[in-house]
């Protein structure tokens, strides 16, 4: 868990077109650095957040589309930060016609950090390409990978510029900004525009294993 990162917050775009964090208040005392043990402060903040969301977006072109299920999620009654944001997670994948099988880590007998737990991720799943965020280039032992045949990729995320409300368009708002302002069809289009997708990563996975030495 990383206090100041976006775990247990995000950015939504307000009717003065400005951005606004919506923050998970969590207990503070004598607290794990793992997620699945982060507890809430309590539930109220839901129906608050689910209130600023409301009036920032009801005028959205999709906002109905989406309002009863996220009115339903935003009424838990979940006391665990995980057990929030994994709800959100099926949500939103089901939004973006995500089908893949999603497991939690928590779930599973991992061990180690940072590049050494990648490595542990890739060799329980079979995997063949190490898909990472920029950042992962700070931390992750590339070498490692490449004497096991595994390609790494790093992410360089180019961010979609779509209809916004409320004047210029501002990035790296939370995912609602995206659902309620682009056509349901056209979210994974307007996601991977200028983007590598899956098919892509398998073509240069192929490349790849041909130059292999």
């Amino acid at each position: 868990f990383i206090e100041r990162g976006f775990i247990h917050r995000n950015k939504i775009k307000t009717g003065k077109g400005t951005d606004f964090y919506l923050t998970i208040p969590i207990q503070k005392k004598e607290r794990s650095n793992k997620i699945s043990d982060i507890i809430l402060e309590d539930n109220d903040f839901l129906k608050k957040h689910w209130l600023s969301i409301a009036n920032a977006y009801k005028n959205s072109f999709y906002y109905k589309v989406y309002k009863n299920d996220l009115y339903t999620l935003f009424n838990s009654n979940t006391k665990n930060l995980s057990d929030l944001l994994f709800d959100m997670l099926l949500f939103f994948s089901k939004v973006l016609n995500i089908s893949c099988k999603i497991l939690r880590a928590s779930d599973l007998d991992f061990k180690l950090l940072k590049s050494d737990l990648l490595m542990e991720h890739m060799e329980l799943f079979n995997g063949d390409i190490l898909f990472c965020g920029t950042l992962g280039k700070n931390y992750v032992n590339v070498s490692k990978f490449y004497e096991k045949k595994m390609m790494v990729e790093f992410q360089n995320y180019n961010h979609p510029v779509y209809n916004q409300r409320f004047f210029d368009f501002i990035p790296n708002m939370c995912i609602l900004d995206l659902i309620f302002n682009v056509k349901p069809e056209l979210l994974q289009e307007t996601i991977l525009h200028k983007n590598i997708n899956k098919q892509d990563l398998k073509r240069k996975y192929d490349e790849y294993i041909r130059n292999y030495n």
